[in-house]
């Protein structure tokens, strides 16, 4: 069985006087909705959408209007190792988008693929693994990566996205 995991890194954002309250530029939801509709034109359904407790994380996923989005506070500002502890815990869901942030999506990324690009606002990476349980995503391998950005305008290809 294949299990996707989509990252997104939130959607470039202005300023607050507190960084949850950080809210999407113009140019911030206007790429959400390229992105949308680049995702949508793919038929990407993820069975599952979790998202910091920030603002600007729940805006873009929200804008993406995939689905409910289901708000994680423990994806705020996450490590490597906590995105890596988020997604093992997945239980019945196949296909995964999860909205965060950097610096912790880039090192997560570097775990499994040298990165075509810096991961800016709005630009995200999609690994798939050929197992039965996300539990197993620590010990073995992604048979596919891809990264995708709305200045590159890439969308992972697979017919099992």
């Amino acid at each position: 069985m294949l299990l996707h995991c989509t990252f997104l890194r939130h959607a470039e954002a202005g300023s607050a006087r507190s960084d949850h309250a950080r809210d999407l530029t113009p140019l911030g939801m206007a790429n959400c909705a390229g992105l949308a509709t680049r995702m949508k034109s793919a038929n990407y359904r993820p069975d599952l959408i979790l998202a910091s407790d920030a603002l600007r994380t729940k805006t873009t996923a929200e804008l993406l209007n995939l689905g409910a989005v289901v708000l994680t506070p423990e994806l705020y500002l996450a490590s490597a190792d906590q995105l890596g502890s988020v997604m093992c815990g997945l239980s019945w869901a196949k296909h995964v988008l999860i909205v965060a942030h950097n610096p912790g999506l880039s090192d997560f990324l570097e775990q499994y693929s040298r990165p075509e690009y810096p991961l800016l606002p709005g630009s995200g990476f999609q690994l798939v693994w050929d197992i039965e349980d996300w539990a197993l995503t620590r010990v073995e391998s992604p048979c596919e990566v891809h990264q995708f950005s709305p200045e590159v305008g890439l969308w992972p290809s697979s017919s099992e996205n």
